[in-house]
């Protein structure tokens, strides 16, 4: 039980940095955004934009290697929790052991505000 409790804290934990860096991110490219906006709509008639293309896109480069990693250890932590949780369930002869994060065969309505398609997921 310790060690699923452990797992799974860590799991939390690092959903929690995504989010930090989640936020370092986006303001990072709303601040380029907003900079070159307020130096687009100035009086400079030589303006080039060429230095924030060139900014976001490696802003955007840096995002997405950041955000795979994450991706890729999230499924690592929810594997081993779930391992762990199944071992704990097979101790236990829980037989309909359904662990936490599964989204496959429940039933849930879908509204606006709330859906899910599996193959448009980012949390598959």
């Amino acid at each position: 039980m310790e060690d699923y409790k452990l797992k799974t804290d860590y799991l939390n934990q690092h959903l929690h940095r995504m989010w930090t860096r989640f936020s370092f991110f986006i303001a990072a490219e709303v601040s380029l955004l907003g900079f070159y906006f307020s130096l687009a709509t100035g009086e400079s008639s030589n303006f080039s934009p060429k230095f924030f293309i060139f900014s976001g896109m490696v802003i955007s480069a840096l995002w997405y290697m950041t955000g795979a990693q994450d991706k890729f250890l999230v499924e690592c932590y929810r594997k081993a929790a779930q391992d762990a949780g199944e071992t704990i369930a097979s101790y236990l002869q829980m037989h309909d052991h359904t662990p936490v994060g599964k989204t496959n065969g429940i039933e849930i309505e879908n509204g606006f505000f709330q859906w899910r398609c599996e193959q448009l997921s980012i949390t598959r």
